[in-house]
């Protein structure tokens, strides 16, 4: 996973190096074509279509529905997670022509989390309760969004679009210790609609909205295995196997607030705002496994069963970033 950073962490410096690169070179014809003296950013100026890439860097806490479902048992007092906080740089590419009323917006991000977990407390009778310390998983979680925009309102003071598309959300979590190993990953696809309104209130500031729906699913490839021990202390080994019909759905809000600030017609600085908001639930779940006995305990105790009126839990990102957008026309 660290190799998997390093190497998008050098791919984002490589592009932001290509972009500055191209941009020190296309302003001069730029201002040259067009007879505008505004000192904003080129978003608000220009006919010709405009390439902006946009890279920065999040704080966020993530909330993940594994948390909200511990959190649902009963007899358990449990705490706020703990070590949810990471940063990440996400990337945004968007290609637009205000003139034509279209663009496109190309996003990605990336969130990992480790050593993460809470404090629980179990009440079972007035003389007896316990306090443990419930660790989980290491997790990842990717977003790629795709959206086509067309602008109702384009001008140099408001924008306003509509963009449908396709997201692809993956969820991953597992650990291996050799004798013992746990995978679960879903690789979810769907659509998504956002709308976009940006705000110029002067000549070098603008505030932008982003609100979108997306409804993802996928596939469940889960696969796990150890050894445990029966009542005569024999060790017996235990193998598990997702159904092949068992699916996961991620569906929810997304939403975005960024404050920019043009330092000159083809560089901006961001601050923004980011807060997500999806529920999580599975479809046909279902666990192969040997012995019989843990394949009973796996489904007796599925999320589908335990919870009649299971619909889903929250998967919740939140947080605050700080970066800087290129652009140039083209």
């Amino acid at each position: 996973m660290n190799k998997m950073n390093s190497k998008m962490n050098t791919y984002i410096k490589i592009v932001i190096i290509i972009a500055i690169y191209s941009v020190s070179y296309m302003p001069v014809r730029a201002q040259q074509d067009s007879p505008s003296t505004d000192t904003g950013d080129l978003s608000s100026a220009g006919s010709r279509p405009l390439l902006e890439l946009s890279v920065r860097r999040e704080d966020a806490k993530y909330y993940p529905h594994q948390y909200y479902e511990h959190n649902n048992y009963t007899g358990f007092q449990i705490s706020d997670i703990a070590g949810n906080q990471a940063s990440f740089t996400p990337f945004d590419i968007r290609i637009k022509s205000a003139s034509r009323g279209w663009g496109v917006d190309l996003s990605y991000q990336s969130f990992s989390l480790r050593n993460y977990g809470y404090n629980e407390l179990y009440i079972g009778s007035p003389n007896y309760s316990y306090f443990s310390r419930h660790e989980f998983m290491p997790l990842k979680r990717e977003d790629l969004q795709l959206l086509g925009f067309f602008y109702a309102i384009s001008n140099r003071t408001h924008e306003l679009g509509i963009g449908p598309g396709i997201r692809n959300t993956n969820l991953s979590k597992g650990y291996n210790y050799g004798y013992s190993y746990y995978s679960e990953k879903f690789y979810n696809y769907g659509p998504e609609v956002d709308i976009k309104y940006t705000y110029r209130f002067a000549s070098r500031f603008s505030i932008a909205l982003q609100v979108g729906y997306f409804f993802t699913i996928g596939k469940r490839l889960f696969e796990s295995g150890g050894i445990t021990y029966d009542d005569r202390s024999q060790p017996v080994p235990e193998k598990s196997w997702g159904s092949p019909s068992t699916k996961g759905v991620l569906e929810g809000f997304d939403s975005r607030a960024t404050l920019s600030f043009a330092l000159s017609q083809n560089i901006k600085l961001d601050l923004g705002y980011h807060y997500s908001y999806g529920w999580f639930h599975y479809i046909n779940y279902y666990v192969i496994a040997l012995p019989y006995s843990q394949m009973f305990y796996d489904n007796f105790y599925s999320p589908e069963i335990s919870d009649p009126k299971h619909k889903g839990y929250p998967d919740i990102i939140r947080g605050v970033s700080l970066g800087m957008t290129v652009a140039t026309e083209f």
